[in-house]
């Protein structure tokens, strides 16, 4: 009887409490995982909500929680038909497309997932990414601003932007690509340990939809622009097409730019020992050409094998014209120069990508190998004519560069469970570049060099999640190995710094129904130092002005901190500290061969710190008007061998507005104000900006007519001033302009899945800041 009893009550106790974890995954009609899906576990037959989650990149979900025999979930994704099935585990939910969709659905709180490394936001069917490029739709999302043409997350440049996985060379690349086609994007605060040592910004990865309709889709843009200054400045055509023929997927960008940079400038330099003051108007004029093109291919070999390839070209032809005129007056002698320089300049990159993932049983254990291959050629001539009153002087100078990379990034993923994972990976990038320089112009001078540079790591991060607390924690160890060889003289210099890099993330949810957290970030970073800054090689702006790198310069590191409170999913409350040790910054002096000629060096101070607060909100004021607010400080100290500052303050305020009349007409009004501020030995006056742009769609949204305007724009003056010399520097260049684009939109076939192969390296040059 006893035994009968228990029986009976194992029986009862099995229907009312069956499970007490529901794991699952949701998918669409071809068997597409499906991200941001929300589940919700209720209880029948009153429909109680008991929890609820989002499904991963994966379309996974877990809910861990004690369940009754009569509870359901309901599963909901926008765009997607609802649907409500018993609570059972281990099953694989299929979702189907709505029919239609309101056309009044905007950006919610809903759409953006927070996690320790910054957030998510899912874009699908979002009304307000018509009408803008990609670049243009970023800075509408939270930390995101563009200032100087480039993408900044939170308080500095962006350290890499992956679209669909592919780590974009050029931030234009953005621009050809219409925001209709974004699915989500996420944006991390600070880069990751898979990421190099020297990446002080946060990183942004752009996922592009999957078209509901055809195996096919795209768009031809063509744009032309018109400066009321300067008359017509350029115009613009892309292509961008995607296309699966079974497992295998096809992505491609095109893209064709010419166009015209203009600036009109006016200096003035006072040279104290000698008494001399040195005045005068540049004006520059360069007609470019600049072409891409990138095509990515992924094939499909298994269900849990995938193979990739991604290749990349680009050509760049330019043509500056850059004439001066110059007054000279020393000992109340004043002497005039007028000169022309044309420097021709050409550079062709290739890069081919290979990517190979791999998934590993049920539980989500991942391997995944990246190989990156890019090479980049570039030549400048440049030539000069200097006329003085009697004297005609004509010169040259030609340079000659072949940079060589390779990088290879083997990684594994082992999950514990739904809450936690473990990622481990080595890192090893190879870097050859051969510079040949002459100049025949202001002296006799040649460079023959090669420069190598090796830089292996391993990395690991792990990241968890308690209740309302999530983390990760990472850990990168890195060389930076770099050796100079002076091909001439056969001297070489050789510099060598290695590191270990921990990382730390934790957000912590105050309200999650509100829309309050916490989030905490730090970082310890190593600065890369690039062939430029080393080179003695002089490279001459002007006759009176050059610049030239220092070999004995150290790597720099730095640790940052970063802290933000977001308080209803529309206010952010942010507050950071970055401290620097062997900073490089660039100082102005005086050639002691020549005391009318100034030239600027790259130096290593003792140390720099930043403090940085902001604020940002985002809110909605009517239906059809929506603005970003932005404000934000940084107090500057640093020290070196000959000079101290301390907290040179530095002020920026934007505004963005966004107004959606109807679902196919709006326009966007955009403005930013920088007050005059102190860094270092300089002093840059106040600049404030004005852009914005309307647009109208007909023909069921298959044609765009867009007019993009910017009608004020206040340039820069910059003030130096040393012991030994003093300038100012005047932007006399009226950047206003006027653009008009037209986009045709086509797509058919059937369903298309579009992967990318993800490149991992990029080439770029430090240079002085102007």
């Amino acid at each position: 009887m006893k035994a009968t009893g228990l029986l009976f009550l194992i029986m009862i106790s099995s229907n009312i409490l069956f499970a007490q974890q529901i794991t699952g995954k949701i998918v669409d009609e071809h068997n597409n995982p499906l991200e941001f899906a929300n589940i919700v576990l209720l209880s029948l037959p009153d429909s109680t909500f008991i929890t609820g989650t989002v499904s991963d990149v994966n379309g996974h979900f877990y809910i861990k929680e004690k369940i009754t025999a009569d509870a359901c979930l309901r599963i909901t994704l926008i765009g997607y038909t609802t649907k409500i099935i018993p609570a059972e585990s281990n099953r694989v939910i299929t979702l189907k497309p709505q029919a239609f969709m309101l056309n009044d659905v905007v950006i919610r709180a809903e759409r953006i997932k927070r996690n320790p490394n910054g957030y998510v936001v899912n874009l699908k069917n979002d009304r307000s990414v018509k009408g803008k490029k990609t670049d243009e739709l970023l800075t509408q999302l939270p930390g995101i601003t563009s200032e100087d043409g480039s993408l900044k997350i939170l308080f500095q440049s962006a350290s890499a932007i992956y679209l669909n996985g592919v780590k974009i060379k050029n931030e234009q690349e953005l621009q050809a690509i219409p925001a209709d086609y974004l699915e989500s994007v996420e944006v991390n605060y600070m880069a990751g340990s898979d990421e190099m040592a020297s990446a002080q910004g946060g990183i942004i990865r752009i996922k592009l939809k999957k078209e509901n309709e055809g195996g096919y889709s795209g768009n031809l843009f063509a744009e032309i622009q018109e400066m009321p200054e300067y008359g017509h400045t350029g115009e613009n055509i892309s292509n961008v097409f995607s296309y699966q023929y079974k497992k295998l997927n096809v992505y491609n960008v095109i893209s064709f730019r010419h166009n015209q940079a203009i600036g009109d400038t006016e200096n003035n330099r006072w040279f104290k020992e000698s008494e001399s003051l040195i005045s005068s108007k540049e004006k520059y004029r360069n007609w470019y050409k600049y072409f891409y093109d990138r095509l990515s291919l992924t094939y499909d070999i298994k269900a849990n094998h995938t193979l990739g390839i991604s290749f990349f070209y680009a050509n760049n032809n330019e043509n500056p014209t850059r004439i001066s005129d110059t007054k000279i007056t020393e000992n109340e002698q004043i002497a005039e120069q007028h000169s022309v320089t044309r420097s021709p300049y050409r550079y062709n990159m290739y890069q081919g990508t290979f990517n190979y993932n791999w998934t590993i049983g049920k539980k989500g254990t991942a391997f995944s190998l990246t190989a990156d291959y890019l090479r980049n050629n570039e030549r400048q001539t440049l030539t000069s004519q200097l006329t003085e009153p009697t004297i005609v002087t004509d010169g040259d100078s030609r340079s000659r560069q072949n940079t060589d990379m390779f990088r290879i990034k083997p990684a594994f993923v082992l999950p514990f469970n739904k809450n936690s994972k473990l990622i481990a990976g080595v890192d090893y990038q190879y870097i050859r570049t051969k510079l040949h320089l002459t100049d025949h112009i202001h002296t006799d001078q040649n460079e023959h060099s090669t420069m190598y540079g090796y830089v292996p790591a391993i990395f690991s991060s792990f990241s968890g999640r308690k209740k309302a607390l999530q983390y990760e924690v990472g850990l990168r160890v890195q060389q930076n190995k770099m050796k100079y060889v002076a091909e001439e003289t056969g001297t070489s210099t050789q510099n060598s710094n290695w590191g270990v890099f921990p990382s730390a993330s934790l957000m912590y949810m105050l309200n999650g129904k509100k829309g309050h957290l916490i989030n905490l970030q730090y970082k310890r970073m190593m600065d890369d130092i690039p062939y430029s800054l080393i080179s003695p090689y002089k490279l001459y702006e002007s006759p009176n002005f050059y610049t030239r790198g220092n070999p004995d310069l150290i790597s720099p590191t730095s640790h940052q901190v970063m802290g933000m409170m977001v308080l209803f999913n529309k206010i952010s409350l942010m507050g950071g500290y970055i401290y620097y040790k062997d900073q490089i910054y660039y100082a102005t002096e005086v050639d002691p061969d020549s005391p009318n000629v100034s030239y600027s060096i790259p130096r290593n101070g003792d140390h720099q710190s930043l403090k940085l607060f902001g604020l940002e909100g985002r809110f909605q004021l009517f239906k059809w008007w929506k603005i970003k607010a932005i404000a934000r400080l940084v107090l500057h100290s640093a020290e070196s061998a000959t000079f101290s500052v301390h907290n040179q303050d530095k002020y920026y305020f934007a505004l963005n507005n966004t107004f959606e009349f109807t679902p196919s007409f709006g326009a966007g009004i955009n403005c930013f104000y920088e007050p005059d501020y102190h860094y270092m030995d300089r002093i840059y006056k106040q600049v404030c900006d004005v852009s914005g742009n309307i647009y109208k769609r007909f023909f069921d949204n298959k044609l765009e007519i867009q007019f993009r305007f910017k009608p004020y724009r206040k340039g820069r003056i910059l003030l130096t001033d040393t012991p030994e010399y003093e300038s100012r520097a005047i932007n006399n260049t009226k950047e206003e302009y006027i653009r008009f684009s037209l986009t045709y939109f086509f797509k058919g076939g059937k369903k298309v899945n579009v992967k990318r192969t993800e490149s991992i390296q990029s080439y770029e040059k430090i240079e002085d800041t102007k």
